[in-house]
């Protein structure tokens, strides 16, 4: 023990090193009991420790401008905006399918869908996103029977994001700027319920609790409540980034060069079409030079006519090397670096003369990869947005379900056509190894029925593996099926064969 601890502890004091022990063994008994939450607060619920450093992380770019510099180029840069339309085609296609496992609430979500116009405005939500970096839906629900119908906050309008002081992961609320005649107000993210009656529901904050840090949050914004609820979603953003970015603001400067560079190109290219004559006269004074120029400026020559002169005079033509073959592969490379940056092939772009269908179907995976991670933002902003709507409802006693009949989904469209006829070849080919490697006892058989069910989940096709190993040795699976047996009728006037 150093001297300075035996000081502290004929003191009667505690060093250093018990301390630490003192806190782990504190720790590791709230972990272990659960719901400590003691007023010091160096333990959260449940005995997690706070985070060292729960701090956010702020934008390169101030949102505003970044915002404005996504929405100009947005709307007047044809690559950026193609780009954008590209990836919202692919995501929603021609549009989505709410699916539910009960046809009540299957009814309640349609109508959710058409009052709230998605069928068209996902479009708008899916490209927003993407292109402005930040999404901000409110959620307006009828008390009297839950029906909601959304609102949408520009993201320009967002004053700050605000994320829980323990954790910056945790995004809370959404700050709106003063305006439009409006002050300044407050939208929780919808979140479900931890505990109580509505025990994983989606709830809007006037139906849970607001923690006593929330209402200090809300005096220090000048804000005596909550607004309401929203749905929250940001893109290319760390996890303590509470603010999006849009796709478009790490190539923004080079879209920029890219549009400088093509008009002084195309600007060029017009002045190929200038020409000029030289016309030299040997011996000529100055007054004479002069008097051939008013001359000819009066009357030039005409196409397809004759020029006639002496041997004093030399006429040649001029026009303009401009020798841009530089600058032209320049505008394709600029071209091909911004649209790589934005995750497309160059040929989606309509540059097909460099590239054939097998370079073209390889340049592609990596970019169906991008939109299917894209997509699933998407599907899991729709579910969200139809699990509120299916809360509200049952929480205002417009809709009755159990548990089991609750269940909801939302199909996508599929991205590429699959080629079933080389996948089907696939399919068979594997099958017989499998077999012959499960005969030879290279592999289990569940190892053979694990790997199986990959292979067709690439095609869409769940299979549960658990059912697949209940059944009995020898079992045909096509046994679990349903078999109908449909009677043929036969005319009285038609023989049957025997």
């Amino acid at each position: 023990m150093a001297i300075g601890d035996k000081l502290i502890k004929r003191l009667g004091g505690v060093t250093e090193a018990e301390l630490s022990a003192i806190r782990v063994r504190a720790y590791e008994s709230g972990y272990n009991d659960g719901e400590d939450e003691p007023n010091s607060g160096t333990l959260a619920r449940f005995g997690y420790k706070t985070l060292r450093d729960s701090a956010t992380r702020d934008s390169a770019i101030d949102p505003d401008q970044a915002f404005s510099i996504a929405w100009a180029l947005w709307q007047s840069n044809p690559v950026a905006r193609r780009a954008i339309a590209i990836k919202r085609d692919y995501i929603i296609g021609r549009g989505v399918t709410p699916q539910a496992d009960n046809e009540d609430v299957k009814e309640l979500v349609d109508a959710y869908f058409a009052n709230n116009k998605l069928d068209d405005r996902l479009d708008d939500f899916t490209a927003q996103l993407f292109a402005l970096g930040t999404q901000c839906l409110t959620v307006n629900v009828r008390e009297s029977n839950g029906r909601i119908m959304l609102g949408y906050i520009d993201p320009q309008h967002i004053e700050t994001v605000v994320t829980h002081p323990d954790n910056g992961m945790d995004i809370v609320a959404v700050i709106v700027k003063e305006g439009s005649g409006q002050g300044k107000r407050a939208y929780r993210l919808i979140r479900k319920a931890e505990e109580g009656e509505q025990s994983g529901r989606w709830l809007l904050p006037t139906q849970g609790t607001i923690d006593d840090w929330e209402s200090a949050m809300l005096r220090g914004h000048e804000i005596g409540e909550y607004a309401g609820a929203c749905h929250y979603r940001r893109v290319n953003a760390v996890s303590n980034q509470p603010r999006g970015v849009s796709d478009l603001l790490p190539v923004a400067d080079w879209c920029d060069q890219l549009d400088a560079t093509l008009f002084g190109l195309a600007e060029r290219e017009q002045m190929a079409g200038y020409f000029s004559f030289d016309v030299k006269i040997e011996g000529a004074d100055k007054d004479q030079v002069r008097a051939r120029a008013i001359e000819l400026r009066a009357n030039p020559p005409k196409k397809g006519s004759v020029n006639v002169h002496n041997e004093k005079e030399t006429w040649s033509l001029h026009a303009p090397a401009l020798n841009q073959a530089g600058s032209i592969e320049t505008v394709k490379e600029l071209l091909a670096f911004i649209l790589g940056g934005l995750g497309i092939p160059v040929h989606w772009y309509g540059r097909g003369d460099e590239t054939n269908r097998a370079t073209a179907q390889a340049q592609g995976d990596p970019t169906w990869r991008s939109l299917e991670h894209d997509q699933g933002i998407i599907k899991g902003l729709v579910v969200e947005m139809l699990e509120c709507a299916r809360d509200q409802a049952i929480i205002a006693g417009k809709l009755s379900v159990t548990e089991e009949d609750e269940g909801l989904d939302v199909q996508m469209p599929e991205m590429t056509a699959k080629d079933t006829v080389s996948t089907t070849a696939a399919l068979s080919a594997l099958s017989a190894a499998l077999a012959a490697a499960e005969q030879n006892k290279w592999m289990t058989h569940k190892q053979a029925v694990e790997l199986w069910a990959k292979q067709v989940g690439e095609m869409g096709i769940e299979i549960d593996t658990e059912e697949v190993e209940e059944l009995e040795d020898g079992e045909d699976m096509s046994k679990q099926w349903p078999v109908v047996n449909t009677p043929v009728t036969v005319p009285d006037d038609q023989p049957v064969d025997a």
